[in-house]
């Protein structure tokens, strides 16, 4: 099995995981059959650079990401609520 085909299938898993998205939401979006996308995922077949592209667009990651060039890092997001304690705590004194 290549190195790179690995690399981009423990990378596509990986993100997959931290954003929820399971084989079939990514089979379903560019088309192909749900075999296609767990060969790319293990490494098995490799994912020709256009539908590369379209899915690294999908999960909302870059070339770089899914090639292992750059972290992949997880999204945060917080509530108003998080964000208004997180700007109280900042106005905060050594005291308090």
């Amino acid at each position: 099995m290549g190195e790179i085909r690995k690399t981009i299938g423990d990378n596509i898993k990986k993100i997959c995981s931290l954003k929820g998205i399971r084989q079939v939401d990514i089979a379903r979006f560019m088309e192909v059959s749900e075999g296609s996308v767990s060969n790319w995922i293990k490494g098995t077949n490799s994912i020709d650079i256009e539908n590369l592209a379209k899915l690294c667009s999908f999960l909302g990651i870059s070339l770089d990401q899914v090639y292992g060039v750059a972290p992949i890092t997880p999204e945060v997001s917080l509530s108003q609520e998080e964000i208004h304690l997180i700007s109280l705590y900042r106005s905060l004194n050594k005291t308090g």
